[in-house]
């Protein structure tokens, strides 16, 4: 056997790769999660090649029986073989593709291999061998973005001081990798041409519904890792397209489901708050937030911390004037900006509803005095996705003013194109 790994001409059997393979495997992972992991190593392998690789270098461990079958218990399960000649643990993937188990879902803990011989009809006394495999259910919240290195850096703004009005967008809602990628597209052509002073995230930047507590839709899913990518590409795309902008975000209920599963969940609570290791300039950023996943900092863009519930944050775009994401949804366009207005008793923009409104509500002081009010829903980037709903794709502008006073208007998305103040873009 050692002659037979030695001579051999597969790159799996050459160092460092035979040592990465066997940690691999040695972690439980199943021939299909090492030839995956290999790839960033720029080795390409399959299934079949690690199954032989086993197969060479003996990785089968020696126990006594067990009856064949298997059982899940919620995320953890035991697969038995049946008897057969050839040793099963050289092809664990099969073993619980038999079961209607994915090999990408499943870990192996531990395994056990026995050895018996018995006759054969044809060839006398043979050696039988029959494996269990102790199996842990990958979980999405565990499979996270790895501590970073710095990636693109957005050039430094220009910033303008002359006391004047100013636009701000106001854009939320589009729930990446979901978001409708034509408005997008519309809307990072709105930045370039009307070069707004601000940009304002009103939060469900990301989605993240694996990790979500609503019953998960397995034809309509995506992983932890791949709605951060999707965030950051069109994070990424906004700053190219809106370098002078200043830019902030808030947290949003979707944004904040990676927060509740790390304080939901006991097995990965204690990961709550792990963060980078301080360097003498600088603390290190919390490693599993949204902040550092989605590189912020190297975007410039301004995180709203909220210290707690996403709903406990807010900006204020003048002394009159207030930016949430929104915690109140009633039926209706209007209705929940006007209870949010009557809550908080000022001006604001909210999203999370997915409408789209601006209402006026006037109230009268005790002696006498009048006091406009306004409350607008920003509408969602994200498509209707779900049977009928009552949504309006697009975002909100405000102009201000020294003096504190501002303009709302809304820029609607419909039937492909986009329409704002007197414009339409397609």
């Amino acid at each position: 056997m050692s002659n037979q790994i030695t001579q051999s001409q597969s790159s799996l059997d050459q160092e460092p790769i035979v040592g990465i393979i066997k940690g691999l495997i040695g972690e439980g992972n199943t021939n299909s999660s090492v030839a995956r992991a290999l790839e960033k190593y720029g080795v390409t392998s399959t299934e079949k090649s690690i199954r032989r690789f086993r197969q060479r270098h003996g990785l089968g461990v020696s126990n006594r029986a067990a009856n064949a079958g298997y059982k899940i218990t919620g995320d953890e399960g035991e697969v038995t073989s049946s008897a057969k000649r050839s040793n099963p643990m050289d092809d664990p993937d099969a073993m619980l593709r038999e079961r209607g188990l994915d090999p990408e879902e499943w870990l192996i803990d531990s395994a056990t291999i026995n050895e018996w011989d018995g006759p054969s009809a044809d060839e006398g006394m043979v050696t039988y061998h029959q494996a269990k495999l102790n199996l842990r259910r990958k979980r999405p919240e565990l499979q996270l973005i790895p501590a970073r290195s710095d990636g693109w850096v957005a050039p430094p703004r220009k910033y303008s001081t002359s006391e004047r009005s100013r636009l701000i967008a106001v854009v939320g809602d589009q729930q990446a990798p979901y978001y409708d990628e034509n408005l997008h597209y519309l809307f990072c052509g709105w930045l370039e041409e009307n070069e707004p002073d601000e940009i304002v995230f009103l939060g469900d930047t990301v989605d993240y519904p694996e990790i979500s507590r609503h019953r998960l839709d397995p034809e309509n899913t995506a992983t932890v890792n791949e709605c951060t990518q999707s965030g950051y590409d069109l994070l990424r795309g906004v700053r190219q397209s809106a370098p002078n902008a200043r830019i902030r975000k808030l947290a949003g209920n979707h944004d904040e489901r990676l927060r509740n599963i790390l304080l939901d969940k006991p097995s990965v609570q204690p990961l709550y708050g792990a963060k980078q290791a301080d360097s003498p300039e600088e603390q290190g950023a919390v490693a599993l937030g949204l902040p550092f996943l989605l590189r912020l900092d190297e975007l410039d863009i301004e995180y709203i911390d909220p210290k707690g519930a996403y709903d406990l944050a807010q900006i204020n775009l003048s002394d009159k004037l207030a930016v949430r994401h929104g915690w109140i949804a009633r039926q209706g366009s209007g209705a929940s900006a006007l209870a949010t207005l009557e809550h908080l008793g000022y001006s604001v923009i909210v999203g999370h509803t997915h409408r789209q409104s601006i209402i006026y509500k006037t109230t009268h002081d005790i002696d006498g005095a009048i006091t406009t009010l306004t409350a607008a829903e920003a509408g969602c980037m994200c498509p209707n996705f779900t049977p009928l709903p009552d949504w309006v794709q697009g975002w909100t502008t405000v102009t201000t003013h020294p003096d504190g006073m501002f303009r709302l208007d809304n820029a609607t998305y419909v039937n492909k194109t986009l329409l704002w103040r007197d414009e339409q873009y397609r």
